[in-house]
């Protein structure tokens, strides 16, 4: 009888997360943590991974994108027209983007962090010695170097 890999977390290819997460833009890095939510919650009895920051995320992004695309038509419209006023009101739209874009991707650290904590507590519990995960992998590339390490998880668990 063939033995089944028991851990929550969905395993997927790294390049298909920075594929969607690309196209979506960024807007996946939120979903991704809302859709492995629940798989977090199981390997971890004292820490929960919540909903709010990644929906929040999830706001804030979808405005940008939202904000950019109305911002990108209106200076379209200002140079078709040589409209200094709406020019000004497409920079001051694109600077808002950015801040969006910065605040999403600031607060996305806040569950990278829990989700490398939940990890480290999961597998020091199961191989009986500390385990640690990188910091600055989890900082720099988030989502990527996670669902990485929940890859490596699995085939390690295939492996037993």
């Amino acid at each position: 009888m063939e033995e089944t890999n028991t851990f929550p977390i969905k395993k997927s290819p790294v390049i298909l997360t920075i594929i969607f997460d690309f196209l979506t833009g960024g807007i996946y890095s939120c979903a991704w943590f809302l859709i492995r939510r629940k798989g977090f919650n199981e390997i971890s009895r004292t820490k929960k991974m919540g909903m709010g920051v990644p929906i929040i995320c999830l706001l804030l992004l979808t405005l940008n994108l939202m904000f950019s695309f109305a911002g990108g038509i209106l200076a379209g419209f200002a140079e078709a027209y040589g409209d200094e006023g709406i020019m000004v009101l497409a920079n001051n739209i694109e600077m808002s983007c950015k801040a969006l874009a910065y605040i999403g991707g600031f607060l996305l650290l806040i569950p990278s962090f829990k989700a490398k904590s939940m990890l480290e507590k999961y597998l020091t519990d199961k191989d009986r010695f500390a385990v640690s995960l990188s910091g600055a992998a989890t900082f720099f590339f988030r989502i990527y170097y996670l669902q990485y390490r929940i890859n490596q998880i699995h085939k390690k668990a295939l492996n037993k």
